[in-house]
């Protein structure tokens, strides 16, 4: 019984990587989302240098959200034109 259970367990364990996989391959390159941050902070009139795309590319991962923001506030980028271009950076 306990062999049975264990095997639902790691059936499902599997299928949720799985799952969480399938979006990590077919997801488009980060440097693409990431030059959108990029491009957009530019029209701005921002000077986009290594910091700028440190954060750019924090954007491009779920978690890494916030952290953008953040480090773009720190270099003094308004935190409208910080959200919508973490935002930019995540599609």
């Amino acid at each position: 019984m306990a062999s049975l259970k264990r095997k639902r367990v790691l059936a499902t364990l599997a299928l949720t990587v799985a799952a969480g996989a399938v979006p990590l391959v077919t997801a488009a390159p980060a440097h693409a989302t990431a030059r959108q941050c990029e491009n957009y902070l530019a029209g701005k009139d921002y000077i986009v240098g290594p910091k700028v795309k440190a954060a750019c590319q924090l954007g491009t991962v779920a978690l890494g959200q916030a952290g953008c923001v953040a480090h773009l506030m720190d270099v003094r980028v308004r935190q409208v034109y910080a959200q919508n271009a973490c935002a930019l950076a995540m599609n």
